[in-house]
């Protein structure tokens, strides 16, 4: 029998590391966005993801 959970994506975290170059380039994918956008973000609201993710959203309106 086949194990079903190596099926199973792992979660993703629910903070964003400044500190993990692979890891912060994983998120500016996630986002399609640059990792100096991802960054500027984390400084401006920290490093909750949900809430990086809302500020590029608000910024990519504000610019766009």
């Amino acid at each position: 029998m086949a194990d079903q959970q190596s099926n199973v994506e792992k979660p993703r975290p629910t903070r964003i590391s400044l500190d993990e170059p692979y890891a912060l380039q994983d998120w500016a994918d996630k986002f399609g966005v640059t990792q100096q956008q991802v960054r500027e973000a984390v400084e401006k609201v920290g490093p909750v993801a949900n809430d990086v993710q809302r500020e590029l959203q608000q910024s990519s309106m504000r610019s766009g």
